[in-house]
């Protein structure tokens, strides 16, 4: 057959008959089967509902299942909408396993955490185990003087193990569940050794003492809001060494004793942390000397050299007791310096020093002020007396302001002089007055006596009020007096035979005081320590030849009587919690600002000398 010819032997195969086998039947497959019913829809549309196949009645043929067709049309309309159905899917099946106890937290645990609070307590006495070990899984804590431990830990199943010495390990599974109720799960574990109740006070106020740690043969424990604590030690020794610690206080070391008995001997005291500063002229010479608040621990700060003058050696804290200052001639020669001493390294700095005579007014902050008479000034030379302040924390010194004067002689002459200095909040207030050479009165008239206020870096300086002289005088002088920690009373003196008159300086205003006498003025006022933090005032009162000490507000007002008929005078403060009082005038005592018997640090020395209305700073009384 030729290339050109047509293919009859195809065509003739197309229409012969199957072999005649009796054995093997010929078989349409399921996809020869497609393959004819895609033709025949092609070639004529389907106008019936349903279609016959044609197949030689000896042919074996395979059907199309319906389930495979309709899983696969399932399938490919849900994967058409996979965008929902799959988080449609993710949400059912978690759904399901969150509905299931056994998974249910075994899947939140893959990514929720819960915070759990464990107490343990000891199972014979039933109080709290501080300082225990709590381990939740992988989360560990200790326990509090509460014997609470607080663990973020996942939810679900966890094996919860508690462990301290002498005390037998528990270990036990527990559920943390969702938001777990606020009662804190409880643990009891079982003493191994002796358990010995301890207590621990403040030795000032002897107030118990909570959150202090005591450590005892490698055991611990923290004591609780009564200050009380079991600790657990060996039941072999009837005693044992023990340390107590607590923040803001001196350590201490004791003795236990070993007993299951409330002993007395194991209530043990702790001093709160600090240095109180004051002279001492117990060696011979007069040194500045610091002890612990109680007395103990005592140390020579600066010795002595003898060249210190009795009567004239001053020192003075800053109300937090960072600073002192110090007035002395120990360096020698006629006349005194000022020195300052820094209570974190005990440095010693000169503030002053010169041809003068230095006369101490107080701290305002770390600002020390004072008055500063120079020697060798003539009456009519301007400049005699100064008004100064150092600021410890930098150094600096500064001349807040100076007297003037006139004059060509010893009987031609007028000048100022300072009248007292107060310490006010963030201000200093002062009177110049002036005075006169007998011959030399009528250098006064039309002069002005100046109330002054100014703050203590020098700055805002001001007359508050001028009084003009009017007459012929020699000497004109405001008196003032403090009245109250921020309220002075200025007496005028009068003029030409008439009566003094009063005024009120009070929140930087003067105004006119009618209803205060001479007598009432002349009236000796409590001078009014001011606490650390600014908000309290600590006075006396002297009742029946006897001190009555009161607490009060910035104002010395809703005072709370701490102490009566005692022999205790106001010396300073310790934080806002402790108060110094001293007794004879040369001994030292601290007590606990709501009252109670005050506590002996030292004996001291004490120059003959007061600042009256002085408030801020302490040692001065």
């Amino acid at each position: 057959m030729t290339a050109s010819q047509p293919d009859d032997k195809a065509e003739q195969d197309t229409t012969r008959e199957p072999a005649a086998n009796p054995e093997v039947e010929p078989t349409i497959t399921l996809s020869d089967q497609l393959e004819t019913d895609a033709a025949d829809s092609e070639a004529q549309p389907d106008t019936t509902t349903s279609r016959a196949y044609a197949v030689p009645p000896t042919s074996h043929v395979v059907l199309p299942s319906n389930k495979p067709n309709r899983l696969k049309r399932l399938i490919g309309a849900y994967w058409r909408k996979k965008f929902l159905t799959i988080p449609l899917t993710i949400v059912l099946l978690t759904a399901v396993l969150l509905a299931l106890p056994l998974t249910r937290y075994q899947l939140l645990g893959l990514f929720l955490k819960e915070n759990f609070e464990v107490a343990v307590v000891d199972k014979t006495s039933n109080k709290p185990v501080t300082n225990a070990k709590v381990q939740l899984g992988v989360a560990t804590a200790q326990t509090d003087a509460k014997g609470r431990a607080k663990l973020h830990v996942k939810v679900g199943s966890q094996q919860l193990t508690v462990t301290k010495k002498y005390y037998a390990t528990t270990s036990t599974d527990i559920l943390v569940p969702l938001h777990p109720k606020q009662a804190p799960y409880i643990a009891t574990v079982t003493a191994t050794g002796r358990q010995v109740q301890a207590r621990v006070i403040n030795k000032i106020s002897g107030k118990p003492l909570s959150g202090a740690l005591l450590t005892a043969a490698d055991s611990t424990a923290k004591t609780d809001k009564n200050g009380e604590a079991i600790i657990v030690v060996p039941a072999d020794k009837p005693t044992v060494a023990i340390k107590i610690t607590s923040d803001t206080y001196n350590a201490a070391t004791a003795t236990l004793h070993v007993t299951e008995q409330t002993d007395p001997l194991n209530t043990f005291a702790l001093v709160p942390a600090g240095k109180v500063y004051f002279l001492s002229k117990i060696s011979g010479k007069i040194d500045v000397v610091k002890t612990d608040l109680d007395g103990t621990n005592r140390q020579t700060v600066l010795a002595g050299t003898g060249s210190e003058v009795n009567t004239d050696t001053i020192l003075l804290a800053s109300r937090d007791w960072k600073y002192l200052a110090l007035k002395s001639t120990r360096d020698g020669g006629p006349n005194p310096k000022l020195f300052l001493i820094d209570t974190s390294n005990d440095k010693l700095t000169t503030m002053d020093e010169g041809n003068a005579n230095f006369s101490a007014v107080g701290w305002t902050d770390h600002r020390f002020v004072y008055l500063v008479y120079r020697n060798g000034y003539q009456n009519w030379q301007p400049k005699a007396q100064a008004l100064k302040t150092f600021d410890a924390e930098s150094g600096k010194l500064t001349t807040i302001d100076e007297t003037d004067a006139e004059g060509s002689g010893d009987s031609d002459y007028a000048g100022n002089q300072f009248g007292s200095v107060y310490i006010m909040d963030n201000e200093l207030v002062y009177v110049k007055n002036w005075y006169a050479n007998y011959y030399s009165g009528y250098k006064l008239n039309g002069k002005q006596i100046s109330l002054m206020s100014v703050r203590p870096d020098g700055s805002g300086k001001k007359s508050v009020k001028d009084f003009p002289i009017s007459g012929s005088y020699s000497y004109y002088a405001l008196q003032t007096k403090l009245y109250e920690p921020q309220g002075l009373y200025v007496q005028v003196p009068g003029q030409n035979g008439d009566k003094s008159s009063y005024y009120e300086y009070k929140d930087g205003k003067v105004t006119p005081k009618t209803d205060v006498t001479d007598q009432a003025f002349y009236d000796p006022y409590p001078t009014y320590l001011v606490s650390p933090s600014g908000k309290q005032t600590f006075w006396s009162d002297a009742r029946d030849g006897k001190n009555t000490l009161f607490v009060g507000d910035i104002d010395a007002k809703n005072g709370q009587q701490i102490a009566s008929l005692s022999e205790f005078t106001p010396y300073g403060w310790y934080s806002d919690d402790y108060l110094f009082v001293s007794q004879k005038g040369s001994e030292l005592y601290i007590m606990p600002v709501t009252g109670g018997a005050p506590i002996k640090v030292s004996d001291y020395h004490k120059p003959d000398y007061n600042f009256q209305g002085y408030g801020y700073g302490y040692g001065g009384l």
